[in-house]
């Protein structure tokens, strides 16, 4: 189901689509089991070409990469071949991120602005991301988790977040995504936002069962109305 900027569907029957896709500005990232159904309408709504490829021979794209339009950083359990055909198709930089925390999807958000990550990461690391991003970055948990990238969607207009992110976590996500925030769910009532779903400045996809009270929060969110 979907509507101009908004597209709701599940992966492989899992709602969890922030672990299955990367999105950005300029590109969208799906697993090669998305239909060419769901394909085409996910480059609708995002108004942006959508590439299926596979990250370490699995579907979880998401889960092992984090992108915006200069870069992306990919765990290190991506395979030569992958990285080859990312670079083909994507005409940017391609990072290799040295970490034993593999999930990158879980431990940073970002945009073209700016850059979230996990304290889990060490200053070494940090600088690969920024590097290869193009951007600052600023550590931080939400909700009193490391898990920032779950607990985050966000564009170049606004961020989504968790439910329960703190007063403070809220003012370092703004300072250092350069846009203002919101906080709600999706999914019926999952308060991982980034888990549940992908994002441009277009649109986003997110999983089938968001109610339409979720998608409005996180329309004023991130900036579509």
């Amino acid at each position: 189901m979907q509507d101009g900027h908004t597209l709701r569907m599940k992966i492989l029957g899992d709602s969890n689509i922030g672990l299955f896709c990367v999105a950005t500005e300029n590109f969208c990232l799906a697993p090669r089991t998305v239909t060419d159904k769901q394909l085409l309408d996910m480059e609708k709504v995002l108004n942006t070409p959508v590439h299926k490829i596979s990250m370490g021979y699995t579907h979880f794209l998401g889960a092992f990469a984090v992108a915006n339009k200069n870069g992306i950083v990919v765990s290190n359990v991506i395979e030569d071949d992958e990285k080859k055909i990312l670079e083909k198709s994507l005409g940017i930089n391609v990072c290799v991120l040295d970490s034993r925390f593999n999930t990158l999807g879980n431990l940073i958000s970002t945009n073209d602005k700016g850059a979230i990550i996990s304290p889990l990461f060490g200053e070494k690391q940090k600088k690969t991301i920024e590097d290869c991003l193009g951007v600052e970055s600023i550590k931080t948990e939400i909700a009193g988790t490391p898990l920032i990238g779950s607990g985050c969607l966000a564009n170049n207009n606004g961020a989504f977040l968790h439910r329960d992110v703190k007063d403070d976590e809220k003012e370092i996500i703004e300072s250092a995504l350069k846009v203002k925030s919101m906080s709600g769910t999706l999914g019926f009532g999952s308060p991982w936002v980034g888990a549940v779903g992908v994002c441009n400045s277009k649109g986003m996809v997110i999983d089938k069962n968001t109610t339409v009270h979720e998608i409005v929060r996180a329309d004023e969110a991130l900036g579509f109305v």
